[in-house]
Parts: C-alpha cells; structure tokens; sequence
C-alpha cells in the first residue's frame, strides 16, 4: 500500500512539474511574443522620414513653369518662390511679357491654381533690354529635388523653410532657406550646374 503511495506521489510530482514546465513555455513565449511588437511598434515611431527636407511636392520646377506659360501665353519667367501657405506648399511665379507683368500661384501638389495676377508695365519697365536681363533662361534648370539634395549635403539634417529663383549680374541661381538644429542657414545654389556660391549660418 505504501509503494503504490509513493508511486502514485512520484507521478504526481512529474505530473505537475511537466505542467508547470508548460505553463512557464507559454509564458515565455507570449513574453516573447509581447517583446517582439513593443519592438516593432518603436521601430515603425523612430523610423527615419523618408523626405527629410519636410517637403511634399507632386508638380515639377519643369511643369510649374509649363503650366504659368500656359496661363500668361508665354511670358517670360523673372522669378520663382517656392514656400509653405497654410500647411502646403506653394509655386509662385513672376514673369512679364512686352506689356504685363504676371504673378501665378498654384498648389504644389494638387496643382490648383490659388491667385493670377496681371499688372500693366510702365514704359521704362517695357524697355527689350531690360526685359532680356531679367528673364531667366529656363531649358537648363535643374530640379528643385536636386537642387534640395545639395542643400541636404552641405547641411545635414536640414528642413526647408523656403527657397527662391533668381537672376542676379547674368547668374541664375536657387537662394535655399532651411533650418538645422535651431539654426537658420542661407545658401544660393547655382540653378543650372548645381555648385555652392554661397552659405550663410545665422549666429
């Protein structure tokens, strides 16, 4: 009677133990499992912005000024900004023809057209010279995604504030506003070869 006791004794305890050593292989592996999508959950919130200039852009430098020559009958482009209105991000072009001055807004992502203005030019403004020295010569220029991508270059980690088009002494150039930590820098980028002219680090 007692071997049986002690029989049935010893299987309970390899009974239990082989239960309890299930039990805390189902613990181990939910703690795991648990562990495993905390760590994919931190993963998808510290994952590096893929654009990290903040800038979203659907319409090209190219089509921007395709689509401003379609609205003024081809006046000639003098200027060109590209900054943020209300969240988005905006095209606005400056050019002028024989008569007019023209000034097109439209969104850069839904190409919207937001304002047109028409302006007469005075007489001293309609003078051909002057015209052909402020025009800017827009068949060579580079992208604004490559002219983005040097700016990230000569300053790491950048955001875009603003940038603009212009000509100055015959030189077509970007001048890029972005922000690094805390710190505001200034760059003019050449519009056509890409080269750095300038960079200014506000104190």
């Amino acid at each position: 009677m007692k071997k049986n006791l002690v029989m049935v004794s010893i299987f309970g305890i390899i009974g239990l133990t082989f239960l309890t050593g299930c039990e805390n292989k189902e613990v181990k592996t939910q703690v795991k499992e648990d562990i495993t999508e905390k760590k994919l959950d931190i993963e998808e919130l510290v994952k590096p912005d893929p654009n990290p200039e903040g800038v979203k852009i659907e319409v090209t430098l190219a089509d921007a000024i395709t689509r401003y020559q379609e609205l003024t009958k081809d006046a000639t482009v003098t200027e060109v900004e590209l900054e943020k209105e209300r969240g988005n991000w905006v095209y606005k072009i400056e050019g002028k023809d024989d008569t007019n001055d023209y000034k097109v807004v439209y969104d850069a992502v839904t190409k919207e057209v937001l304002d047109k203005e028409t302006e007469p030019l005075d007489r001293e403004e309609q003078d051909e010279s002057v015209l052909d020295a402020q025009a800017i010569e827009i068949s060579k220029l580079a992208e604004v995604e490559e002219i983005l991508k040097v700016a990230e270059e000569k300053v790491k980690g950048s955001r875009l504030e603003e940038m603009s088009l212009e000509k100055n002494l015959g030189i077509t150039y970007w001048e890029v506003s972005v922000r690094a930590d805390n710190k505001k820098v200034k760059l003019k980028i050449d519009a056509i070869s890409k080269e750095l002219l300038e960079i200014k680090f506000d104190d």
